[in-house]
Parts: C-alpha cells; structure tokens; sequence
C-alpha cells in the first residue's frame, strides 16, 4: 500500500513539474496605459480594447521608434528572444506584420490566427520575423521605423500584445483567414421571355370499364340473401 501511495505522489509530482516546464513564459506585454504609434499618440488599450486608426494606408502603427519608442524597443528585443513568439488579440484577422523602415522598406512575415473565445488571436514566430527584417532588427534602419499590422478592416479593435515563450495554443482554438472568401451569388433569376416549362402530355389511355362490375353487385346480394333464408 505505501509503495503504490508513493507511486502514486511521485506521478503527481512529475504531472505538476511537466506543467511548469511547458507553461508560456511572458517576455514583453503591452500595459494598458502604454501609448500606440503615430496616429494612435492620444490612446490607450484597455479591457475593452481601442480601435486602429486605417490611415497611411491601412496599416495600423502599434509601435514607432519615435513616438514611445520604449514600446518600439520592446518589441524588437522581445522579437530577438529565442524561443519567441509574438501574439496579438484583436477583434478581426490580421494577414501579416510588418517592420517599415527609412532604409529596410517593408520586412513583413505572414501571420497566423486563431478565434479563442470570442476574439481573434495573431501568432507571429519571432525567429522568423527576425530573419524577415534584418534592417529593423539590427537597428540600422535609419532615422525612423514603425511596427504595423497589415491586411485588417474597418474597425479593428485591438485588445492586447504580449511575446512570450513557451508557446502552447489555447484549447479550442479554431484557424481564421483574413481572406474571406466570397460570398455565394445568388441564383439569377428567368429572363422575362424564357418558354413555359413544357406540361406534361394529358393520360389519354381508356378508363378501365367498371360497369359490369358494379351491375353484378346486387345479383349476388340477392342469391346471399335466398341462401341465408332457406339455412332459416
């Protein structure tokens, strides 16, 4: 009995460390009175999220290098970090992020998301997004560079970014594209001059001939009844 009760501790023991071992490890997190890029200088994320600015093209700016630039830094620090991975909770698919730079251009990585209970979450690996952009990475970007996401709509709310390691996806989470697929068209309807739908040929075989039939009826009533009687 002691030996399956260690047993048994020594399971849960190994059960609690394998937990601790895998659970995400949060490198950086946006705080909800940081400051966001450019257009978004006077905001800041909350519970319920802020809505992104679509100017200069549609590219939110969650971060530039001379507006807050501790966020800016942030980012690309924790984007060097081994083992990293970038998130983002917004309200509507993201297809890609990107670092644009004085001398880099656009260095932009594709991204992946996932519905989680009600929002959408962004997931970035940050190894390859640091071999996607070099110049913003190494710092030699020039005079200014701006972290954005890119290929969003109309009224994305942005709820939160964190990079962590350690990265498990949640339970439950379901694959979402930022390219919706089009919508069915609908059935177009018959032109004004389109033929009657031609009507069945009229049956014109012969009724089957009942009166025979229906004549012979009271003649056999009738024997059934001098039968009945004459058994009386």
């Amino acid at each position: 009995m002691k030996k399956l009760l260690a047993v048994a501790v020594a399971l849960v023991l190994a059960m609690a460390l394998s937990v601790s071992v895998f659970a995400e490890d949060v490198v950086w997190k946006l705080a909800p009175v940081d400051k966001l890029g450019q257009y978004m200088d006077t905001l800041s994320v909350g519970d319920s999220g802020v809505e992104l600015s679509l100017e200069d093209g549609g590219t939110p700016r969650i971060a530039t290098n001379w507006v807050n630039s501790g966020v800016f830094n942030s980012i690309v620090d924790g984007v060097k970090t081994e083992g990293a991975t970038l998130k983002i909770y917004t309200s509507t698919p993201i297809k890609s992020v990107a670092f644009q730079s004085e001398s880099g251009g656009y260095e932009r990585t594709d991204a992946a998301c996932f519905e989680v209970d009600g929002k959408i979450l962004t997931v970035v690996d940050c190894a390859t997004l640091a071999a996607a952009a070099p110049v913003a990475t190494s710092g030699s970007f020039g005079g200014w560079c701006n972290f954005m996401i890119e290929g969003v709509e109309e009224g994305i709310v942005l709820y939160g970014v964190e990079i962590v390691t350690g990265y498990e996806q949640p339970a439950g989470a379901v694959a979402v594209s930022a390219e919706e697929p089009a919508a069915d068209e609908p059935a177009a309807d018959a032109p004004a001059d389109a033929p009657a739908a031609e009507e069945a040929p009229a049956d014109t075989a012969p009724a089957p001939d009942t009166g025979i039939a229906l004549a012979v009826i009271p003649a056999v009533m009738a024997l059934a009844a001098v039968a009945v009687s004459k058994k009386h």
